[in-house]
């Protein structure tokens, strides 16, 4: 079987999504925050020279927000989803 790696962008999404402190959060603070942490990534791997960073952060922030809103779909927030979540536990 081959190996796929998962980027590190979607790693980074889903830990925090699934962070209880994450609930509580706006989508775009949540956003914001991935992407302060991706960020943290590429430039610690040496992934992106800091000078291309401003450049593609409206990139990377669009790229999150989408996958927030097709983890979240149906629901106008992180808190409703994991409410509707409990309602079927």
């Amino acid at each position: 079987m081959k190996h796929v790696d998962i980027d590190p962008i979607v790693d980074i999404f889903e830990k925090h999504f699934f962070h209880s402190d994450s609930v509580n959060l706006s989508n775009d603070l949540f956003v914001n925050e991935v992407l302060h942490r991706y960020i943290q990534y590429l430039t610690a791997k040496a992934k992106a020279p800091t000078y291309y960073l401003s450049t593609i952060q409206a990139d990377i922030y669009a790229e999150i927000n989408e996958m927030l809103h097709k983890k979240i779909y149906g629901h106008s927030c992180i808190s409703d989803y994991f409410k509707s979540k409990e309602s079927f536990r």
